[in-house]
């Protein structure tokens, strides 16, 4: 089930919260941008930031594809009638994406200064070769293919050293995409049944909420 955010009943936060036994507020939401964690509502619901409070213990993040409109391109590309190509605005995009990024840890720990914040990134959506799954031409997944890369490049630059928890789940071994047997794959091609195209599937968060518990447990 899925609410009109498209929140997974079974996402990451819920898992991780569930092993826990923590009180969840799940202000996850499709499309989101790092302006509607801070101080843009999305339609009705509220900047996510104001669900953070003082007394939060944990905080679990993803953002920052959609500033760059990694998955909008996917999902662009994946439309046979459509001619593929990244975005005008990629480079200024990514280039504002750190500070971006900066600003909105420095917003959360102001808001919760005790709590763990945590920082996961997608997991690999577009394999080193390609397959019907995808539904992209050669060319089009290597246009997507760099966009993934560059977008990983500049989390691990901006974030690793942050003082977050980095979770990261893209430099996992193995192909998990689209392309992967059911029983690998963490990420929808461009056909998501119960899910979304380029999201992660329930295996996906599965895994997420696992690399989680090993960043902060060991």
């Amino acid at each position: 089930m899925q609410s009109a955010c498209g929140r997974s009943s079974r996402d990451y936060p819920k898992l991780v919260a569930a092993k826990y036994r923590l009180k969840l507020t799940d202000v996850t939401c499709g499309a989101a941008v790092i302006p509607n964690v801070l101080d843009t509502p999305q339609g009705d619901n509220p900047p996510q930031i104001r669900a953070v409070t003082k007394d939060a213990k944990l905080i679990t993040v993803s953002v920052g594809g959609n500033d760059i409109i990694y998955n909008g391109t996917a999902i662009a590309c994946g439309d046979p009638a459509n001619v593929c190509t990244a975005p005008k605005t990629l480079d200024a995009d990514l280039a504002a994406l750190p500070s971006k990024l900066e600003n909105m840890l420095s917003a959360l720990k102001a808001n919760a200064p005790a709590a763990t914040i945590v920082f996961v990134t997608y997991p690999r959506e577009i394999p080193t070769g390609n397959c019907p799954a995808m539904s992209l031409t050669d060319a089009e997944a290597a246009i997507l293919r760099g966009i993934g890369e560059k977008l990983e490049a500049t989390f691990v630059d901006t974030l690793e050293n942050s003082g977050v928890v980095f979770v990261d789940p893209y430099v996992a071994p193995g192909d998990h995409t689209g392309c992967a047997s059911e029983s690998q794959r963490w990420v929808a091609g461009h056909v998501a049944p119960g899910g979304f195209p380029y999201h992660p599937t329930a295996l996906g968060h599965q895994v997420m909420a696992d690399m989680i518990f090993t960043a902060l447990f060991g």
